[in-house]
């Protein structure tokens, strides 16, 4: 057998035992490297081989190139690897033949006479690094490749050089500070335009702008964000943040993309279904921040019978037993307060996987920032349902009849139109309406503060909606809509109203509430307080008070940062109320036995579930989350399944399907994201109002764990040199440094507040 035959199949050639032992030295592969090492000792089937430094090795025949009697006096690798890379492997492919060849059959064509070790190992590296030209075909054995295919492969080896030289250029413009010029613009035009959000969130890491910006990043030593912003592409670290999230979490676009048509032949049918709904006999008005857009709830108050709601004597009261501390009992036993919690209904147009519940349920959310909003619905959508003032919304209202020491003695759910008296903004009348301004106003209460607007009409009730708006008489026209325009309820859609019908009150509140809405508030007030008290006694301590919150006012790349109490009086009523609400309607799904997404709270720690668990951090026995069906997709779930059950309809969810639990879980996703997101933001307005002071010292106040917290921003951070054990005191800081793109803050500690005394005197924490 010939020694090309030999190594085809996989053998070394034979020889003899003298030459055998001449050759001393064999050239092997061994994981995919060839090496060189003393031959040592020999089996049949393998060698012994000493490398280079003493370290002995067991190869296999099948893994020897080359054997030879003496290594050349230089190092042989190194010097193949050098004559390798001055061979002509175009003219070896011109003499080589067509079939399988030894490469060193082709050293000896290609040097002439005997080639030296050095010449041979030099030919076998220039094939290995030759694949166009020639193909292995097993352990020293190749062929020539067709001349099509040669000419392919050299056309695409040129075409990535000019590709390489082409990155290499743009990491060297964005090294530079620079955007590379051809990747501005967008569209077809601009084949090469790159969107640097892209190359920064989930971008795709084997694109050229990527493998460019990873190499300039490299290059100039600093992080990608740092090198995106340095070049001036993205304006400002705001926009950064904002376009990474965007990227993220809404890939689609902000902006849900529908036709107009589209939304108006979903909402005609719709509109004759609203205006068909019983008008509540109340005046219903929200409280809500002058920046939010989607009412979600109103509140409403009535009481029955011809007495007064507020007693003249408190010793009638107590003949009847029903008197509660510090709430004024009724005139009359048996007499009922009627409370009103009244919530746009969405779901009356999002039905379970139409076209707009789609939409909802891919955002789940509406998203709050500083200075932004992203709406969980499209606005036109948003308009149709958010509960404003001047004109009768659709709403599904949770009606409570009261008993004489607040408690509550029926309730009922129902579909219906609420007039909307008015929209009340808290920043706006926080410094009116005071604890000391309800009480009094409380104590003031009577008939005709409550009745300012109008009074009953002959062959009424003596149910009295505080507010002055009575139910629409029965002879007002239907609500009649342009033809071709999308159906809406605004002001200026409603037909005039008839002369009996009292006039409506003003829409907007800059200062005071209107004087007949004063007992209605005085009212909540006061019953906020008593179901404060039980939810407080079942959780077994008191909630905690007076902290704070921060709002912040953007105009351009400035920010205001107010501070503002949490618990608030008005803040107060709306968050008893609603809590008092979700968790009646999650009673009702309970007793009903239909399943929704429930909220629990369980050694602290809060979660989703289809079916009630007491949230003992609120000390309630069933919560859910139903008042906010405009911003969040749980909400809008949860009123499917009450509004079922109101209108004696089949409720969406009648068992607790996987797709209830794929909602929760893409809820609970998305809601994490949003809140991360919103919190970041924050920090970000944080530091820019540090910034923008202009000051390096700043006041703060010690947290536990070495963290610190400005006394009038809501900005967090470590502190290292602060001594543990002074959890608030108040201490002076030096900042140093603020990472923009991290919103990390770095500063040193100077001294405690009052210098007087030191760090050792100060009072430890929990002393």
């Amino acid at each position: 057998m010939s020694e090309t035959l030999q190594r085809a199949a996989g053998r070394p050639p034979a020889a003899s035992a003298s030459h055998a032992a001449a050759l001393r030295h064999a050239l092997f592969e061994d994981e995919g490297q060839l090496k060189v090492g003393e031959v040592v000792s020999e089996a049949p089937a393998s060698v012994q081989v000493e490398l280079h430094g003493g370290r002995r090795i067991k190869v296999r025949m099948q893994q020897i190139v080359l054997r030879f009697d003496a290594l050349p006096s230089a190092p042989l690798l190194p010097q193949a690897q050098a004559l390798a890379e001055s061979m002509d492997v175009a003219l070896i492919w011109e003499f080589a033949p067509q079939d399988d060849v030894d490469f060193e059959q082709l050293a000896v064509e290609y040097f002439g006479g005997k080639p030296s070790v050095v010449q041979r190992c030099a030919t076998l590296l220039c094939l290995q690094a030759a694949p166009i030209w020639f193909q292995r075909r097993g352990r020293g054995l190749f062929r020539a490749q067709d001349r099509v295919q040669i000419d392919k492969a050299l056309a695409a080896v040129e075409r990535r050089k000019q590709l390489e030289a082409r990155i290499q250029s743009w990491a060297e413009t964005l090294a530079a500070g620079q955007w590379p010029e051809a990747w501005v613009g967008s569209g077809d035009a601009h084949p090469e335009a790159v969107d640097p959000i892209a190359l920064l969130v989930k971008p795709d890491k084997q694109s050229t702008a990527y493998r460019a910006l990873d190499a300039a990043a490299k290059a100039t030593r600093m992080s990608m964000p740092q090198l995106v912003l340095r070049t001036g592409v993205i304006p400002d670290v705001a926009q950064l943040h904002r376009g990474a999230f965007a990227r993220e979490h809404f890939p689609k676009g902000l902006e849900p993309q529908f036709a107009p048509d589209e939304l108006a032949a979903a909402l005609g049918p719709l509109s004759a279904r609203i205006q068909a709904l019983p008008l509540a006999p109340v005046a219903a008005f929200s409280i809500d921040d002058s920046s939010t857009t989607e009412i979600d709830d109103a509140l409403s108050v009535q009481w029955h019978g011809a007495r007064t709601p507020f007693g003249q004597a408190a010793s009638s009261a107590a003949a009847s037993g029903v008197v509660t501390p510090g709430v004024r009992a009724f005139a009359k036993a048996g007499e009922i307060w009627t409370i009103g919690v009244h919530i746009a209904v969405p779901s009356l147009l999002l039905e379970p996987g139409n076209r707009w519940d789609r939409i909802a349920r891919e955002r789940m959310s509406t998203v709050y920032a500083p200075g932004e909003k992203i709406q969980m619905l499209p606005e036109p959508i948003v308009r149709v349902f958010s509960l404003d003032s001047g004109a009768p919304r659709p709403a599904l209202s949770l009606y409570l009849h009261l008993g004489s020491g607040f408690e509550v003695v029926g309730e009922e759910t129902r579909l219906e139109q609420v007039p909307i008296r008015a929209n009340l903004r808290h920043d706006r009348l926080g410094e009116r309406v005071t604890v000391q301004a309800l009480e009094r106003w409380w104590q003031a209460a009577a008939p005709e503060a409550a009745a300012v607007c109008a009074a009953p009409e002959a062959g009424q009730s003596g149910s009295h909606a505080l507010g002055g708006l009575n139910a629409q008489p029965q002879g007002d026209p239907p609500l009649v809509l342009p033809p071709g325009r999308p159906p809406e309820f605004p002001h200026d859609q409603l037909p005039d109203p008839p002369p009996d019908r009292p006039p409506e009150c003003p829409h907007d509140l800059p200062s005071d509430p209107p004087q007949e809405l004063q007992p209605a508030l005085a009212l909540l007030w006061r019953l906020s307080l008593h179901w404060q008290a039980q939810r407080e006694a079942q959780r077994g301590r008191p909630e905690a008070r007076f902290r704070s919150d921060f709002q912040f006012s953007i105009e351009g790349n400035r920010v205001e940062i107010v501070e503002r109490q949490r618990d608030a009086p008005l803040d107060r009523i709306v968050a008893e109320l609603m809590i008092l609400a979700n968790s009646r309607w999650a009673r009702l799904l309970a007793l009903n036995r239909l399943p929704g997404i429930f909220r629990s709270q369980q050694m602290g720690k809060v979660r989703m579930t289809t079916h009630p668990i007491a949230h003992q951090g609120l000390g309630v026995s069933h919560y859910l989350w139903a008042t906010s069906p405009l911003r969040r997709y749980a909400d809008l779930v949860n009123q499917r399944q009450l509004l079922a059950l109101s209108t004696r309809q089949r409720p969406p969810y009648s068992t607790e399907e996987s797709d209830l639990h794929a909602v929760i879980a893409g809820f609970d996703a998305r809601y994490d994201a949003y809140g991360s997101y919103q919190d970041r933001m924050e920090r970000y307005w944080a530091m820019r109002w540090v910034e923008q002071g202009g000051e390096r010292r700043h006041l703060v106040v010690a947290l536990r764990e070495q963290r610190v917290r400005f006394i009038h921003a809501p900005l967090l951070f470590a502190l290292a040199d602060l001594p543990e054990g002074f959890a608030g005191r108040r201490l002076w800081i030096e900042v140093l440094r603020m990472d923009w793109v991290e919103l990390s803050v770095e500063a040193r500690m100077l001294h405690w507040d009052d210098p007087g005394e030191g760090a050792a005197t100060a009072e430890p924490e929990g002393g």
